[in-house]
């Protein structure tokens, strides 16, 4: 890690003396010149609701190196092993990063996308070319699919997924992975882009939608706020690049769709809630940091579009951002609320 310390450049000259008559010429007064932006920094907005959990001195680092993969997506901390997992979707791998070296996690990976800690050494991890729901033992690789079917058709291509305290899962299932530089390149047998939550019916885990069909285009990022009431979707489709917030219901159906922010950097993909209530948005341009009011308060910008962002590390305060082809820790004084110890296992 570094610390990022803009130098200040000045123009010098000296006193210049004319030809004849005695006249002189005054030294140009010193000018600063430009100074080239680093690779990250932050534009802050309302420094107050910032509340500090990040600076503009900002301190970061590169995971591996710079452009080594092609398009990351679904960082995620791993307790156990404490390390850093995370996706690339068209190479079909995942990465892990571990007392500074990155290794391979998974390959094939069957083009992973999101993942989410179950608990500590577990992963659930979703896949486009597997149209499916894993879990995935972080130790021994072992994969066992979750759900692959909803209403008797295959599921689309699960993208995004988080874990409620209680232990739910929900998950977003829009039409990426038909791409067949992304996933599995065939038609959708679901009729909309839903998102599902897990419930269990007759000892299995089943995929249910939670009243969200229609509502929107490409449902992309999914997280909740701390006191999980409110549940927050990114859709990313044609002309939205919106986030949106339902009611959660006593049965964890939504309800009650309101819009939170209109994106005006790019696709809202990942996004993830601090302990605060601020909301951390990955765009075109990096990311976007929203106050529980909807109020913009501040951006990271990166040298490439982010596709996701988790918090993690050992003090639970680094922020990773995977940017397309380019993955970096940022220091923070922010924290993500944690799982619950009762997290149940899905088998």
């Amino acid at each position: 890690m570094h610390r990022v310390v803009a130098p200040v450049l000045f123009a010098t000259g000296a006193l210049l003396h004319g030809c004849g008559g005695g006249e002189t010429t005054a030294a140009p007064k010193p000018t600063t010149a430009p100074v080239p932006k680093p690779d990250i920094w932050v534009e802050v907005f309302d420094a107050a609701k910032l509340g500090g959990v990040i600076s503009e001195n900002l301190i970061f680092e590169v995971v591996g190196t710079k452009e080594q993969f092609i398009f990351t997506e679904g960082p995620v901390w791993d307790t156990l092993s404490e390390s850093w997992i995370w996706s690339d979707i068209p190479e079909s791998i995942q990465y892990q990063f571990k007392g500074g070296k990155v290794t391979e996690f998974r390959n094939p990976s069957n083009r992973s996308n999101g993942n989410a800690l179950l608990s500590a050494g577990a992963l659930l991890t979703c896949e486009h070319l597997g149209r499916s729901v894993v879990m995935v033992n972080v130790s021994t690789k072992e994969r066992t699919v979750i759900t692959d079917i909803y209403n008797g058709s295959n599921l689309t291509s699960p993208n995004d997924i988080v874990i409620s305290k209680s232990g739910a899962v929900y998950f977003t299932d829009p039409s990426y992975g038909m791409d067949a530089n992304f996933g599995h390149g065939l038609p959708s047998d679901q009729p909309f882009n839903n998102v599902f939550k897990l419930d269990k019916n007759g000892g299995e885990y089943a995929a249910e939608p939670v009243s969200v069909e229609k509502d929107l285009v490409m449902p992309n990022g999914i997280v909740f706020n701390p006191d999980e009431t409110k549940l927050y979707i990114s859709d990313t489709g044609a002309n939205q690049s919106k986030i949106w917030v339902y009611d959660v219901k006593s049965d964890g159906t939504l309800e009650n769709k309101v819009l939170f922010a209109d994106v005006t950097d790019g696709a809202p993909d990942g996004i993830r809630m601090d302990t605060g209530g601020r909301l951390w948005s990955s765009t075109q341009k990096g990311v976007s940091i929203y106050a529980s009011d909807k109020t913009l308060i501040a951006k990271i910008h990166t040298p490439e579009g982010a596709g996701n962002l988790a918090f993690g590390g050992s003090d639970g305060k680094d922020l990773m951002i995977t940017a397309s082809r380019s993955v970096w820790i940022v220091k923070t004084k922010a924290t993500a609320p944690k799982l619950a110890s009762n997290v149940i296992a899905l088998v």
